[in-house]
């Protein structure tokens, strides 16, 4: 089974070869071939391949389409003619990461199944596991969020990529994606595979970074590609879309948000625009970006965005920093919201276990520490640690 890994690149010459220092050598030995699809100006990205193919690298190949969109140059992969053999997987790949040496060998042991696609799933267990999907509704329920990730998915070219046409698939996210999607309900049989493990977790150079509008990609294109996809999903489209925009280093988080605010990517102008379909994409209540627009809004001490625990002690965290720094008085620490949120928190966790009512009323004396006349900076400081360490141990 030969492998095609496809690398969309544009003047990342460095970060390519960061990336082949460390996986050049058992990418050949293990013999699967990478084909650079590349877009730059100039021909620093080949000369990094010619390197490395001087070497004994004969696995590399470089591709210099500089006039080529990246539609473009998705759609040369899809239909392999480009290609310099015949290959079973076609394996899109971003310039800046890289799978284990671990990680390589497992997909090539799945492979030998033949699946028609594969999905790398990394977790946190040491011990890789396989699932395996014939139903393509399950699938995107379960893999939608890491599907995204453009190298996390391996296609089988002649089930996958037999007849493909470019109007199937949505255009400005991701299109193999879309494509898959769109593709896989019409197969009359569908055999998909889930590696899971440690060994599936993808190693990306420091030197790359992913330059975006974070928020027109996951508010706009990732609605409409879901919502385009066919009927067949849509009992989980709307699941899918909030569920993977919601991660944390996407939108669901309001240091997150605030830093789309500090990058001018939500302003004044542009919030009426920002505002449709939020609810879509994220929990961060709407008026909480009225009030960022406005410059009302303050990071440390608003509560208007707490709705659970995992957000107060984020805001636990920044205020005890600020506390250490002599940045914040007591008076402007919001620790009724804060008693709020956690007596909320544990009152839930009773309905389930009754014993944990001693918890309850460690939370109240707390909170009447917190709310004295002559409580000091330390001593606040040192309560609202105990907070966050009733929630690790809760």
């Amino acid at each position: 089974m030969k492998i095609a890994s496809c690398v969309l690149t544009y003047n990342g010459a460095d970060i390519i070869d960061d990336v082949l220092a460390n996986c050049a050598e058992y990418y050949y030995e293990e013999g699967i071939d990478i084909y650079y699809f590349d877009a730059s100006v100039d021909d620093s990205t080949k000369q990094i391949i010619d390197k490395y193919r001087a070497n004994g690298y004969t696995n590399l190949y470089h591709l210099h389409m500089p006039d080529a969109s990246s539609l473009d140059r998705t759609t040369k992969m899809m239909s392999g003619e480009l290609f310099n053999k015949k290959y079973d997987y076609i394996w899109p790949s971003k310039n800046r990461s890289y799978l284990s040496k671990e990680g390589i060998r497992d997909i090539l042991q799945v492979i030998r199944m033949k699946p028609d696609v594969v999905v790398c799933m990394p977790d946190d267990n040491d011990q890789t596991a396989i699932i395996q999907y014939t139903d393509p509704v399950q699938l995107y329920h379960d893999t939608a969020w890491i599907m995204t990730s453009l190298d996390t998915v391996l296609y089988k070219k002649d089930t996958i990529f037999d007849n493909y046409k470019t109007q199937e698939y949505y255009v400005g996210f991701n299109e193999f994606y879309s494509y898959v999607l769109n593709k896989m309900p019409c197969m009359k049989e569908l055999n998909a595979i889930v590696v899971c493990g440690r060994n599936m977790t993808f190693v990306n150079s420091e030197l790359g970074k992913s330059h975006y509008n974070v928020l027109d990609v996951w508010k706009n294109h990732w609605i409409n590609v879901n919502q385009q996809l066919p009927d067949c999903y849509d009992l989980y489209k709307n699941d899918t879309i909030k569920q993977v925009a919601q991660l944390p280093w996407l939108i669901g988080d309001i240091d997150r948000v605030y830093e789309f605010y500090r990058e001018n990517l939500i302003r004044e102008d542009n919030i009426e625009e920002v505002k449709n379909n939020w609810k879509m994409i994220s929990d961060v209540p709407v008026e909480v970006l009225d009030k960022m627009v406005k410059g009302r809004f303050d990071l440390y001490h608003d509560t208007m965005y707490i709705k659970d625990e995992r957000e107060i002690f984020v805001l636990l965290g920044r205020i005890i920093e600020m506390i250490k720094e002599r940045q914040i008085q007591i008076s402007q620490i919001p620790m009724d919201a804060i008693h709020n949120v956690m007596l909320s928190g544990i009152e839930e966790k009773i309905k389930i276990n009754s014993d944990l009512r001693f918890v309850k009323g460690t939370i109240n004396d707390i909170y009447q520490q917190m709310i004295r006349d002559d409580i000091t900076m330390e001593e606040c400081c040192m309560y609202l640690q105990m907070y966050i360490s009733l929630g690790i141990l809760l």
